[in-house]
């Protein structure tokens, strides 16, 4: 290994102060499996995807993790990072725990196969043009060359691997698809620090050379690479890939957490067989792939959580597209899209209600409109799974999976109480907009990220319109009918002053003697009901009337939350909800042809009617608590 060695480069005046804080990139509350597991299965899905198109095997991803008394001893973990020791022992170079001398060395290696390994120029310097796997993953930060399609965005996604390592390292090896080199860099990034009274540029690289002026070299002696996979158990011969090594692993890096991790965050993938996962953990082997995922789920206690999730995405990777209940396209392609009860006729509400009530999974096509700007819109369609479930849990958040990566902290995400569901998006013209609004992490969708803004028109709208479809759609279809619900266990107050009942009449007392009075005439039938209120799930409907009614013309509506003591109109809090907000403390109304909808202050709106029929869905209050709506027509006199 004497060419072999890790190298730092001096700090000269005039550089950039630069402080590399990978970490911030992503959740401190997130145990660091979760990060890393999300990353890697991603990249090897990426580099894996080239090679798919041309009729290749799944992308197949091993993980071993080695601690306790399977870690490495220190004499030999010494031979590959002694070298690093001064700079790992400078002050405020950042890291929390520096391991010791004589501390062995548990390590995590990811390697991946049926990929095409980390290819480009190795020599080259360009931030632009080809695509260079090498230098981007080496390299760059916060940069990225991949082609729209593909899952990173951001290039700070890589990160996760050295913020795993106590001494912030790792080192590649990867064979290569374009010229079946085989070759060896490591990677160690701390703050600027001193060493021996020199000031140090935060990277140090593991290779051959890093000569002034000059890019760091790898190694590609292959005495070195059998070395180096005997002594960190890397099973890789000759296929292509990538192989990672991250040495001296965070101690919180629990073996139950990496299976639980992948299988929470990539069932569908591997159920779809697009990807195939073996974890080795201190020597025990557990292979994950569409055939054996459900059996091992239903065989670990850890993963019981996830047992009918992973049922349900089994079933909707199967279903042939003949089964699926097709939604209307929304009204307007150009303006902002939001969900109309006009998009789903009586019929198809009628039916996929009929189906949860025999408690068969549904299928829906949901379409929507995309625009870029100065380009015209296009119709595009995601898809809805959804499930009825005895569990109780008043609100069941979706499952979000664009192209089977999946967003697990999806903000104001609308669910339906006793209902399971999958929102799955596949398309590419709705995917590479949801890819946009991610965050370096890929776990939400904001239309406030940089590459959303300015790119697409209404993309907040289509955000918001992707979020509440499994609400809007089961609002909608619970308020199927007049009979109430009774999967719906919440408890909701409505006062419609429009139906109040008449008054009574005033009893005349009558003098002795006389004949008796005949009977009263029998009072006059009721006015039918112009409109009528009734709950949903987190909410209410309001919507037309009894046939022979007259138009209720102006409905105003005033809504709050039941209270212990005094009038809720008088305790109304605006924290607890605001329509006057841009995103109504995340409540959504939803109003049909021959309605329109005004809002009036924090907690009353007017709907404005214009013939039969017409629905309101005012949803998304908590379910927890009672809801008192009062609703009144202003035309005819109440």
């Amino acid at each position: 290994m004497a060419k072999l060695k890790w190298r730092g480069r001096q700090k000269r005046r005039g550089d950039d102060i630069n402080d590399v804080i990978s970490g911030d990139y992503f959740e401190h509350d997130d145990r660091p499996s979760l990060p890393l597991i999300r990353e890697a299965m991603q990249n090897a899905i990426d580099a894996g995807r080239e090679l798919r198109k041309n009729g290749g095997s799944p992308v197949r991803v091993r993980l071993a993790l080695r601690t306790g008394d399977h870690a490495m001893d220190s004499a030999t973990a010494e031979k590959w990072f002694g070298g690093l020791r001064p700079h790992l022992n400078a002050p405020k170079n950042g890291l929390r725990e520096v391991p010791e001398p004589d501390d062995t060395c548990s390590f995590l290696v990811i390697e991946d196969f049926g990929t095409c390994g980390l290819t480009g120029d190795i020599t080259s310097d360009d931030a632009d043009g080809k695509q260079n796997n090498f230098v981007d993953f080496l390299r760059s930060d916060g940069r990225t060359r991949k082609a729209e399609g593909e899952q990173g965005s951001w290039g700070v996604g890589k990160n996760v691997f050295p913020n795993t390592s106590l001494i912030n390292a790792y080192i590649a090896c990867t064979n290569r698809h374009d010229d079946g080199q085989c070759l060896i860099m490591g990677k160690c990034v701390l703050k600027i620090r001193r060493v021996d009274e020199i000031q140090y540029q935060p990277p140090i690289y593991f290779g051959d050379s890093w000569d002034d002026d000059d890019v760091p070299m790898p190694n590609g002696d292959s005495k070195i690479v059998t070395e180096l996979r005997h002594d960190f158990g890397i099973t890789r011969d000759e296929a292509p890939g990538l192989s990672l090594v991250i040495p001296y692993i965070d101690p919180s890096m629990q073996p139950e957490h990496l299976l639980e991790d992948l299988v929470s965050q990539y069932y569908y993938a591997i159920l779809s067989g697009e990807l195939e996962v073996e974890i080795v953990l201190n020597g025990d082997g557990i292979e994950l792939t569409a055939d054996t995922i459900e059996q091992v789920a239903s065989e670990s206690k850890s993963l019981e959580p996830y047992r009918a999730e992973i049922e349900l995405a089994s079933w909707a990777i199967r279903l042939p597209h003949s089964d699926f209940i097709h939604l209307d396209s929304p009204t307007d392609p150009k303006g902002a899209q939001r969900w109309s009860i006009d998009q789903i006729p009586q019929k198809t509400r009628d039916k996929i209600k009929e189906m949860l009530d025999r408690r068969e999974r549904v299928a829906i096509r949901v379409p929507i409109y995309v625009r870029k700007k100065r380009e015209d819109a296009e119709l595009t369609h995601f898809d809805v799974y959804v499930e009825y479930t005895d569990e109780n849990i008043a609100d069941q958040r979706p499952r979000f999976f664009r192209e089977r990566l999946f967003i697990n902290k999806v903000s104001r995400a609308s669910g339906a109480p006793k209902i399971r569901s999958l929102v799955v998006i596949h398309e590419k013209l709705i995917a590479d907009l949801l890819r946009a609004a991610e965050p370096p992490n890929h776990s939400d969708w904001s239309a406030s990220t940089s590459n959303i803004k300015g790119v697409y028109m209404n993309g907040s709208s289509v955000l918001t319109y992707v979020k509440t479809a499994v609400r809007s759609i089961l609002s909608f279809v619970r308020a199927t009918g007049e009979d109430p619900d009774p999967t719906i266990a919440i408890d909701y107050f409505f006062k419609d002053i429009d139906s109040a009942p008449l008054p009574g009449r005033k009893k005349v007392k009558k003098s002795k003697g006389t004949d008796p009075d005949p009977p009263p005439p029998p009072p006059p039938p009721p006015s039918p009901k112009r409109f009528r209120m009734s709950k949903v799930d987190s909410g209410f409907r309001l919507s037309h009337g009894e046939e022979g009614a007259s138009d209720p013309g102006r409905i105003t509506v005033s809504i709050a939350y039941d209270v212990y003591e005094g009038s809720p109109w008088k305790r109304y809090d605006e924290a607890d909800f605001d329509l006057t907000k841009k995103d109504r403390t995340g409540i959504h109304i939803v109003a049909s042809e021959n309605a329109n909808y005004e809002i009036l202050a924090s907690n009353r709106i007017a709907v404005d009617t214009t013939g039969r029929p017409f629905e309101v869905f005012v949803t998304g209050f908590d379910a927890n608590r009672d809801l008192i709506v009062k609703a009144r027509a202003e035309r005819g006199g109440d």
